[in-house]
């Protein structure tokens, strides 16, 4: 990883950065008897047997620019770029902030912002529909104050809203998303997720 903040006469700031992780996996893991869910009647559901060993690979770069339009008044606008190797996918996020100095100790803050992330390497790969996942999305939207009543003390109150997109939902059951299912992949929650919202 690496980040890079220069200062510049035109733009007054530049921010550049790029990442790269590389990811090796190796899993053997099984559920002959699928999965009983209270979301579906069926017992059973989507058994899966899985013995693999990969590496996979995760680019990304971003490039973004402050400009202060008043001495009070600060516009950012930016992007990313990822590359979401396992999945075979490249994304650019669009990025946007906006900060008022309303006085010397408190701020007005809005932005807007892209971000993608890809489903776990563990649901991309036990079930061979869900190699044609893509990222899912969510656009955020955040607006707030910070106040700042001394040099060492900063308070900050934000309201935000996220719509999402390409939200992978269950198959057989549209009612079971990554969402409601936790944050683990085990033998109790497999599922194949191959839809999307």
């Amino acid at each position: 990883k690496y980040d890079l903040t220069m200062y510049m006469p035109l733009v007054d700031k530049v921010q550049a950065g790029g990442s790269f992780k590389v990811f090796r996996i190796n899993y053997n893991a099984a559920s002959p008897y699928g999965n009983d869910t209270p979301y579906s009647s069926v017992p059973g559901l989507e058994p899966f047997a899985l013995s693999t060993s990969y590496r996979s690979y995760q680019a990304g770069a971003y490039l973004q620019a402050t400009k202060n339009l008043t001495p009070r008044f600060d516009l950012t606008l930016g992007g990313r770029v990822d590359n979401y190797r396992v999945l075979g996918q490249t994304r650019f996020s669009p990025r946007a902030g906006l900060n008022y100095r309303v006085t010397d100790r408190l701020s007005w803050t809005a932005s807007y912002g892209t971000y993608y992330q890809q489903p776990a390497f563990l649901f991309v790969s036990a079930f061979p529909e869900n190699a044609a996942l893509v990222p899912g999305r969510a656009n955020h939207y955040v607006t707030g104050l910070a106040w700042t009543p001394s040099a060492g003390l900063r308070v900050t109150v934000e309201g935000y809203r996220k719509n999402y997109k390409d939200y992978p939902v269950a198959r057989d059951l549209p009612s079971v998303s990554l969402a409601n299912i936790g944050d683990t992949f085990s033998v109790g929650t497999s599922i194949a997720i191959c839809g999307v919202l």
